[in-house]
Order: structure tokens, then sequence, then C-alpha cells
């Protein structure tokens, strides 16, 4: 079989396994109380953000969420295709990353980090933040059954948050955004 040949089976195999995945979603996931609590938690914080946001830092707050949900969500893909980790329930069954982690968990609270004590030295919140991701909400969402480590712990997760957390707070400082318009 030659690499066209291959491409092709292996594309029909993508889509045989999406439909199975997508049937096992109707059935079993769609609707749960975890799918409802994804549902919620992926609204919630972003409602809380909305009303409580410094409105004079909304742009470079929303620069920062931004940044943190492009990470993360690349991160989370990166770490389901290499069997580190997957969700046994998915918001949106034909999106990989967790939904309700990537795109409203991390942006707002990574968001909230920056706005509140600004004066406090960055990397005390660096480590409060990558601490309480990895050994406080990951394993609450294991807990309710929303996240299975396959080949992860959450001593892992640190300095992959820190770094977020870090890099963040740099954006969000930046003395100019001249250059990036």
């Amino acid at each position: 079989m030659n690499n066209a040949e291959q491409v092709e089976q292996l594309i029909r195999d993508l889509s045989e396994i999406n439909a199975r995945e997508l049937d096992l979603w109707l059935k079993y996931q769609a609707f749960t109380w975890q799918w409802w609590f994804s549902i919620t938690i992926s609204i919630l914080p972003w409602v809380a953000w909305f009303i409580w946001r410094k409105k004079d830092s909304t742009w470079r707050l929303l620069t920062v969420g931004f940044f943190i949900m492009i990470v993360s969500a690349y991160l989370d893909l990166l770490g389901q295709i290499f069997n580190l980790w997957y969700y046994p329930i998915k918001t949106i069954p034909t999106i990989p990353p967790f939904l309700p982690w990537d795109f409203a968990i991390l942006p707002i609270v990574t968001m909230f980090f920056i706005q509140i004590n600004p004066k406090l030295n960055p990397f005390i919140k660096a480590a409060v933040y990558s601490l309480s991701g990895a050994f406080v909400f990951q394993p609450f969402m294991i807990w309710i059954g929303l996240y299975t480590e396959v080949n992860w712990r959450h001593i892992y997760s640190v300095p992959i948050l820190f770094a977020m957390y870090m890099i963040s707070h740099l954006i969000f400082y930046r003395k100019s955004y001249e250059g990036f318009a």
C-alpha cells in the first residue's frame, strides 16, 4: 500500500472512530449530571469575570485569557494524543480538549489572579496557581469523573501551570502593545 492509500485508510478509520464516539456521547454522556456540571463551569466563570473584572483592564485581561486558552487547548490535545490523560465525559463531542478547563476555568482563574492583589510577588501567585491547579482542581475533576490520568501525575502539571501564569503576568504587565496591532 502506498502513502496515499495509507492516508485514505487512516481517514476512513478516524471517521469510523468519530462516528462511534458521537454515538457513545449521545447514549451515555450527553445530559448526565457531569455533562450539566461541565456546561455550568463553562459559563458561570465567564459571567463572574464579566461582572468582577477590572473594566479598565478588559483588553489586557482578555489577551491573557486568549493566550491561556490557546496554550492549554494545545497542551490538552497533545496530552490526549500521547495517552497521558483523557476525559470520560465530553462537553462537546467534536472538540477534543476539555472545554470547561481550557476555555473557562484556566483563563478565568488566571485573569482573576492577575487582577487580585497586583502588588503581590508574581512568583507567589504562580506557585499558588500551579499548586492549586495540580493538587486541588485536577484531583477534584478525577473524583467527579471528568478527568482520568493515564501516564500523567499531578506534579507534572506544576511547572507547566507555573510557566503559563508567569508568561501571562508578563503579557499583562507589558509596558507597550505597539507592534501587536
